[in-house]
């Protein structure tokens, strides 16, 4: 595993433990066996996602933001080249010494859809199997 990568799930495990301290922002009802906003956020990624799907991404946007915030320049640089952007910005300057043009919100969205979103993908409770069990 690369800096990168460690660095990138270090910054899933902080906003994952975020998002599973809010109990009070849940949008699936109060008969809903899912006990935090990342059990909900796991639950939409799994099956499917409610029209409150916007407001649980701009959550975990602006946790992740602010932990990239916190990243020093050389880790920024590295993650952004790992986006398609990154990539092709790296081919075209491949010869040149630069600093490459990178933004905290690319970064940012590089951890959202690559990391934080493949792990509620993944993350399975006792909550989840039995909310799922009762969509399907």
């Amino acid at each position: 595993m690369t800096n990168y990568d460690q660095k990138c799930m270090q910054i899933c495990q902080v906003v994952i433990s975020k998002l599973q301290a809010i109990t009070d922002l849940k949008f699936s009802g109060d008969d809903s066996p899912l006990k935090n906003s990342w059990d909900e956020i796991c639950a939409q990624v799994q099956f499917d996602s409610s029209p409150f799907w916007f407001a649980y991404m701009e959550l975990m946007k602006s946790f992740v933001k602010e932990e990239v915030a916190r990243l020093p320049v050389g880790m920024k640089k590295e993650i952004w080249l790992q986006t398609e952007d990154g990539i092709d910005w790296e081919c075209e300057h491949e010869w040149v010494i630069e600093n490459p043009p990178y933004t905290d919100d690319e970064v940012t969205a590089r951890i959202v859809q690559e990391y934080l979103l493949v792990e509620a993908g993944g993350f399975i409770n006792e909550e989840i199997e039995s909310y799922l069990d009762y969509a399907v």
